[in-house]
């Protein structure tokens, strides 16, 4: 089949949604075919950019196939904040020390670059002796997470830059020990959020709590499309087949693109993806082909001739103590909080019983239990949560952001709210305890929102139910 022919099948075809081009083919496919693929798991669905068009699919089958896809995936990958892979499989203890070396690298890289900035300009340049500093360090509560916490933690001091240990922690939690310790130049935390059970991984913050950026190229590693094989060129973005002609390979991918673009204007197509895939997608995900061990010497390696100190920091005391302060002395009105975090459970029991507040922790799993209460629902990376008014409807972020922000201006403050209604991003500014030489916090803690969000509320400011 020529391009013109081709052109004016699928120009025809995706135009009325009913034909889909399927990675790696020419032909297009007929809706009901495709639903079939996807209801059979057919891994070749797993890199189409038509796989969430799961219209006429039951829900739970839908779930069920978007299961079996992140199960299926393989080898180590890149994310947002650092890398994901399945423990043992792919990621190891002894895998996880050598990426940590890279880590650690960028973190002293991109420390000294903030410390630079941020140090007043000076005609005289004075000599100066820069002390190393120290790396905050965690690990979230996946059986296979203090395995690699050990590891972590070895690597980081082999490296010559000392280690505060937190312990058991979580990502929020980790960020503002990071905030505490504005001497360190970013953490480190052993977790697997936003996977299967058995994967793990390694989110890495600088000492602001941002993503540290890493040119994987500078140490041999590749990037690739999950769907491509090692032998195929990694900078490819498609899955099509070699033996497809350049100019119909652009074809399809104009076609492609289009069809994507057009996906919430088209015959309201629903579809239901776990927010774990959405926040994947948004950070593109990479798979790393890493270079053969022999050819990894040229990894970064001891920066001393001695080992980093250990210190341990018991800092979830702390960090309790900093979450009391956002809530009320004296609240009436019940808040659900779901969660399958054991420590948050936690965290939020002490926070019911310290300040006398009718908060009820439960996993996500358990009944309703109240049909008049808020209820919100904290991920594993308790930075990201859902809020849902009394009669189960989602509040976006974004109208969440404005009812908090106009209770707010209602009295001078210090704390404005910011959401992003694409990535589905929410967080906190707080110009009254500034860091780091910085204008303002950014604050990423889901049980801080709800405190301000009980506080307002306990002064009449917001109405809990007019969210």
């Amino acid at each position: 089949m020529d391009s013109r022919k081709l052109h004016q099948l699928t120009s025809h075809a995706t135009a009325d949604g009913d034909y889909f081009i399927c990675p790696g083919q020419t032909l297009a496919v007929s809706r009901s075919i495709h639903v079939a693929r996807l209801n059979a798991a057919w891994p070749v669905c797993d890199e189409c950019e038509w796989r969430f068009h799961t219209e006429g699919l039951s829900e739970q089958s839908a779930i069920e196939t978007a299961r079996i896809r992140e199960h299926r995936r393989q080898g180590i990958q890149r994310t947002e904040f650092g890398i994901r892979g399945p423990y043992l499989n792919a990621l190891h203890r002894r895998m996880a020390e050598e990426l940590v070396r890279i880590f650690c690298q960028c973190l002293v890289d991109r420390s000294t670059v903030q410390g630079s900035s941020q140090r007043p300009e000076s005609k005289e340049i004075q000599p100066e002796r820069l002390s190393l500093a120290p790396v905050v360090i965690g690990f979230d509560g996946r059986s296979s997470s203090p395995d690699i916490f050990v590891g972590v933690s070895s690597s980081i001091r082999e490296f010559g830059l000392p280690v505060i240990d937190l312990g058991r922690s979580t990502a929020a939690s980790l960020q503002e020990a990071l905030r505490c310790q504005p001497e360190s130049c970013g953490g480190i935390l052993v977790t697997g959020a936003g996977c299967p059970n058995a994967w793990t991984g390694l989110d890495v913050f600088d000492r602001s709590g941002d993503s540290v950026p890493v040119v994987w190229k500078d140490f041999g590693i590749r990037l690739q499309h999950p769907g491509l094989d090692a032998t195929e060129t990694p900078a490819a973005t498609s899955s099509y087949s070699s033996d497809v002609p350049d100019e119909m390979s652009q074809l399809l991918q104009q076609i492609r693109s289009a069809k994507v673009a057009n996906e919430n204007t088209d015959r309201g197509a629903t579809s239901v993806e776990p927010r774990a895939s959405v926040a994947s997608r948004t950070a593109g995900i990479l798979q790393l082909v890493l270079p053969e061990p022999d050819q990894r010497s040229s990894w970064p390696r001891r920066m001393t001739r001695h080992s980093g100190a250990l210190t341990l920091l018991n800092f979830e005391d702390r960090y309790r103590d900093w979450l009391s302060r956002w809530y009320p002395q004296k609240f009436d009105q019940r808040v659900i909080i779901e969660t399958n975090d054991l420590l948050v459970r936690q965290r939020v029991l002490w926070l019911a019983e310290t300040n006398g507040l009718p908060l009820i922790p439960r996993s996500t799993n358990e009944s309703q239990l109240a049909d008049d209460a808020l209820s919100i629902r904290i991920d594993e990376d308790d930075r990201l949560f859902t809020v849902h008014r009394a009669n189960g409807v989602l509040v976006s972020p974004g109208r969440l952001a404005e009812s908090l922000n106009r209770a707010i201006a209602s009295h001078a403050s210090h704390i404005t709210v910011h959401a992003d209604d694409v990535t589905g991003r929410f967080w906190l500014t707080d110009a009254a305890r500034p860091s780091l030489g910085l204008s303002t916090e950014q604050i990423h803690d889901a049980l801080a929102v709800t405190g301000l969000l009980c506080r307002l509320a306990s002064t009449s400011r917001l109405q809990l139910h007019d969210l």
